[in-house]
């Protein structure tokens, strides 16, 4: 899930395009590339093996555990590095009553908006049915 789910959502959410289907293959070829980056150097690191005469099933598999905790490692770092960042930030803005009130607000004008503009689109659906029978 961590190697390829999680990366996929990422990119799909961080992706600018307007369609899903051209966000998921924004989302597919961005992480192709960084897949083909790790290929890169893992195969690199197979040739150092291969010219060091070193190269066994048990260096395989301890650089794949090498690789498996490096990633670990590296989503550790960024998700609890901006775990500890984001959370508190949340709660320190949700504290302050005014911004909330004004947010609140402005999110109740949005609604009301749209709620307008559904009664609109729902009395002229009306209308037509209407006219039709």
């Amino acid at each position: 899930m961590s190697w390829v789910v999680i990366p996929l959502v990422q990119e799909y959410e961080k992706a600018a395009d307007f369609t899903v289907e051209n966000r998921i293959k924004r989302s597919i070829r961005i992480n192709l590339y960084f897949y083909l980056i790790i290929l890169a150097i893992s195969i690199v690191f197979v040739c150092y093996l291969i010219a060091k005469k070193e190269l066994t099933f048990g260096s395989l598999i301890a650089f794949m555990i090498a690789l498996s905790n490096a990633w670990g490692i590296f989503l550790l770092i960024f998700l609890f590095g901006y775990g500890l960042v984001e959370v508190p930030k949340s709660f320190w803005k949700e504290a302050n009553i005014m911004n909330r009130m004004k947010y609140l607000q402005w999110n109740i004008r949005n609604l009301r908006e749209n709620l307008d503009e559904r009664k609109d689109e729902l009395t002229k659906c009306l209308l037509v049915i209407i006219l039709l029978f």
